[in-house]
């Protein structure tokens, strides 16, 4: 969608009078009396969740400003087909880290077309409810702990509602392009790299759910007959459960020189503290994947 924008509508300053409000009403109550008796740690919490509000006014105020835009040339979509007609006051609600927002922005369509929403195309909103910064933080959240815990994490530090299906989505919409992602990286370098190239790969099992298991895993699972009905009991054979993710990484070191009192000094179990450290590994890329096999890791590491 190609476009120039020409702003309309009201001066900049009305659309932050909410938030120069809650701004004065927190202002307000520091100064009274009401709070005195409040430790640091209460003031604080008070703090933390206050300004949530009041950057939901002041991110709602901008996205106000920003949907007075207009397009000063014809909107062209991806088809190569202009459109002409507009519907004003199309509002979609956004839910941001903040809480939820609303943009009320004007739409462009045609006889037979879609509609196109050049502001959302300004500002980069994707085409789900929540933000890409939200999404952002529940893929980053879920990438180390699990669900619920990302979900109580952005609860407790954020305004944002995020459902655990709607999370779950979320990381899913995110997982596609990590391998486009490391396709397209190139590192560079600044200047000369250390002698040694490292090459190094590993398989690690992954505890997964019973859908997402091979067939060869699933089959071996529902033959499977374990001592205990709630758990396998300890040293029982874990079979059934894991998928192997295949690792990889690549970097590049310099060579750690040792005299032979040096080696023989590393084997001590009390480590000399004045002993040389080793070289750090550098331009160091990491990578695994559950769906590719062994093989093609390994290609993509040589590659």
């Amino acid at each position: 969608m190609s476009a120039s924008y020409r702003r309309e509508g009201s001066s900049e300053e009305e659309h932050f009078l909410e938030a120069e409000a809650q701004f004065a009403s927190m202002k307000k109550a520091l100064m009274s009396s009401e709070l005195e008796a409040k430790s640091e740690a209460e003031i604080e919490r008070w703090l933390s969740h206050e300004q949530r509000e009041l950057m939901r006014r002041l991110h709602q105020a901008y996205l106000a400003l920003r949907s007075q835009a207009r397009p000063t040339q014809p909107v062209v979509g991806a088809d190569a087909r202009e459109r002409t007609h507009e519907r004003g006051a199309m509002v979609r609600k956004l839910e941001t880290l903040f809480g939820t927002v609303e943009l009320g922005r004007t739409g462009y369509c045609g006889r037979g077309l879609s509609y196109l929403f050049p502001v959302d195309a300004a500002l980069g909103l994707g085409s789900t409810r929540y933000s890409l910064e939200v999404n952002r933080q529940v893929a980053l959240g879920a990438s180390r702990m699990s669900f619920d815990a990302t979900l109580e994490m952005m609860a407790e530090h954020h305004a944002a509602h995020v459902p655990k299906r709607q999370a779950e989505q979320s990381v899913k919409r995110s997982a596609p392009d990590f391998d486009a992602f490391y396709d397209n990286t190139r590192l560079h370098f600044p200047g000369p790299t250390s002698p040694l190239l490292v090459l190094t790969f590993d398989q690690k099992g992954v505890v997964l759910r019973h859908e997402d298991l091979t067939d060869a895993t699933r089959k071996a699972a529902r033959e499977a007959s374990p001592m205990m009905d709630s758990r396998r009991s300890k040293g029982e054979v874990k079979r059934g459960r894991k998928r192997r993710a295949s690792v990889a990484a690549v970097y590049t070191v310099a060579p750690h020189e040792r005299t032979a009192d040096e080696v023989i000094a590393g084997l001590r179990r009390v480590r000399d503290a004045s002993t040389k450290p080793k070289p750090r590994p550098e331009a160091k890329r990491v990578w695994a994947s559950l769906q590719r096999s062994l093989e093609d890791v390994i290609s993509d590491a040589f590659r």
